[in-house]
């Protein structure tokens, strides 16, 4: 999970604000239903429930007081699942998209990574847990401008 936020993190590095319009709350919204988008993608009959994190935390973009929000959902799946072959079918729908940049790897520990990007709804991490009995999906927002008058160091 250390590897997953690290890249997560280096993902932000150099990224700048697209949208001067989108605030916080916004980029929260296009981040959480992306990772719904993302569940979409998995197989309904391996989904056994759905822990979708309420808060997450900034990360820096380029420019001062530039962020994106980041956040996370948990999809517990039925035993024994092929997590590769759930990844690689993720991997697949969206590579089919030319608008995503889709990157499929491996973590450190084994588990089964891919990394999905586009500059309008920001990016995914989707792996599968060491344990085979999880996938997580870490997400993160397009960059948008935080205000005066709220801290970056909050959670929301």
């Amino acid at each position: 999970m250390v590897a997953l936020t690290l890249a997560l993190t280096a993902c932000g590095t150099g990224v700048t604000v697209e949208d001067p319009d989108l605030t916080l709350y916004g980029a929260k919204a296009i981040a959480q239903e992306g990772e719904t988008e993302v569940i979409a993608a998995i197989p309904e009959h391996i989904v056994r429930s759905v822990d979708q994190r309420p808060t997450g935390s900034l990360l820096s973009c380029t420019g001062e007081r530039n962020y994106q929000w980041a956040g996370g959902t948990t999809v517990h799946v039925a035993p024994d699942t092929d997590l590769e072959a759930v990844i690689d079918d993720v991997a697949h729908a969206y590579s089919e998209q030319p608008e995503w940049e889709v990157t499929r790897e491996t973590a450190t520990d084994g588990a089964p990574l891919v990394t999905l990007y586009r500059v309008t709804t920001g990016g995914y991490l989707v792996s599968g847990e060491e344990d085979r009995s999880t996938i997580e999906i870490y997400s993160f927002s397009p960059c948008f401008h935080l205000p005066d008058d709220m801290t970056p160091h909050g959670s929301y």
